[in-house]
């Protein structure tokens, strides 16, 4: 065994080496900027240097699985082997584009060696939900976890050995924390990434590769068009993260934060807010047999289908004296429900208009919210408001003046080739080409990018 865990170190050194085209930037590294402009030299180069290690990998795994198929090896020794096949398929997945149909090639490839490795060892990528989430804690908020708890967020999870000889156990590595944004068009979801985290001790191994991979992957499966990713500028990861976004082909743009933030210590004169929100009631001023069915009915008449459906039945999910509702409680005209994070963050998840869909009560249903935090001496909290209409914004800048928000940059995914796509066979073509034909295939497809 002695001999064989030596072999591997060479053969790791050999494949992914300082010379290698392989590149893992989780430690902080920096990568390019994404582009649009494709040298066909240099990237048929690059594919051709990585698609050399395949054959060489293919044995070293082949001998892997019979050693531990006998029991004569670890999980560990076999598990890098597969980690840099699969790290190998990403390089050729998003040296080019990942939602070409190469890159969905390329994926679908990577797919099928990470299958094989979890019918033949064990868990290597995995959806985090309720049941399995305690073993990613290490890498979650106490907010975030909640979210994955509840199902308001969903989340992929991956299982890694460290690099440790006395050390071999499975831990968890890294987790992507998403959602499914319909607010725009329901008809043209976008997956927004919320969170990414890999473990100190796993970094510079692909783990982020691995779980960008998988929903990208996910984009081809289910049809979606667009994954975006928003970094908070200034924060002490953004350029680490962003970069290993940036050469998965994220095209970034500056941007504010949507939402609205107002900190509850930062409102002074609460007379006006408390006009507004002495239209407005509590849900706990009605029993919780009455509380819970107006939100059910609510629920109901908006077709909604999220995650707020199951949390109705808990008790102490929404905060009943924040959360509030105007009209009649038999058929309000609006209703807010608020939660507070384990952080203390007051987020308001849902509301609703009732049939007259009037808009007016939102800003009422805000002002009530701010009023009565202010009243319970939430003062260090700060209220979430993912609300987008100009007369709510009009309304926080008259009462509130002082407001918080981020500057942030936001990537975005998506197939924009034009009629321009690349294949498997295309790329077949061109590794072989000779230079002038590259350099002709270089300006033919930059006429039509």
């Amino acid at each position: 065994m002695q001999n064989f865990d030596k072999e591997i170190r060479e053969d790791a050194a050999l494949y992914l080496g300082e010379d290698s085209p392989i590149r893992n930037t989780e430690s902080g590294e920096e990568s390019e900027e994404p582009t649009l402009e494709i040298d066909f030299k240099e990237i048929s180069t690059t594919i051709s240097q990585l698609r050399s290690y395949l054959p060489m990998l293919d044995d070293r795994i082949s001998e892997c699985r019979e050693l531990f198929e006998t029991k004569d090896s670890s999980r560990k020794t076999i598990e890098q082997f597969y980690e840099y096949k699969m790290d190998i398929l990403y390089n050729l997945a998003y040296i080019i584009h990942p939602l070409t149909i190469y890159g969905r090639q390329c994926l679908e490839k990577a797919e099928a060696v990470r299958h094989d490795f979890e019918e033949l060892v064990g868990v290597y990528t995995t959806r985090v939900t309720a049941s399995n989430v305690d073993v990613f804690l290490p890498l979650l908020t106490a907010d975030m976890a909640e979210d994955i708890r509840t199902g308001r967020r969903e989340a992929l999870g991956a299982i890694r050995c460290k690099d440790s000889k006395k050390d071999r156990r499975p831990y968890a590595a890294g987790i992507l924390a998403y959602y499914v944004d319909t607010a725009f068009s329901a008809e043209d979801p976008v997956l927004r990434i919320e969170w990414l985290f890999v473990h100190e001790d796993f970094r510079g191994r692909g783990v982020s590769d691995s779980l960008i991979a998988e929903l990208v992957y996910q984009m081809h499966v289910t049809g979606i068009e667009a994954t975006a990713v928003s970094l908070v500028v200034g924060d002490s990861w953004e350029p680490a993260i962003g970069s290993v976004f940036a050469r998965w082909k994220f095209e970034f743009e500056p941007q504010m934060d949507p939402d609205t933030y107002i900190r509850i210590g930062d409102l002074t004169d609460l007379t006006q807010i408390g006009e507004f929100a002495s239209h407005a009631k509590p849900l706990s001023s009605m029993s919780a047999k009455e509380a819970g069915l107006l939100q059910t009915n609510a629920l109901i008449r908006d077709e909604y289908r999220g995650y707020i459906r199951n949390l109705t039945k808990d008790p102490d999910y929404f905060d009943m004296d924040l959360s509030c509702y105007v009209g009649k409680k038999s058929n309000p005209d609006g209703l807010m429900l608020v939660h507070r994070t384990p952080s203390g963050m007051l987020r308001v998840e849902y509301i609703s208009l009732g049939s007259s869909s009037d808009t007016k009560v939102i800003p009422i249903m805000a002002a009530f919210v701010l009023y009565t935090a202010h009243e319970k001496r939430y003062l260090d909290s700060a209220v979430d408001f993912p609300i987008q209409m100009d007369e709510f914004g009009r309304l926080m800048e008259k009462i509130v003046p002082r407001q918080r928000g981020a500057f942030m940059v936001t990537g975005i995914l998506t197939a924009d080739f034009g009629s321009i796509d690349i294949d498997e066979k295309l790329v077949d073509g061109f590794t072989s080409a000779s230079d002038e034909e590259l350099l002709e295939l270089t300006d033919f497809f930059q006429e039509g990018l």
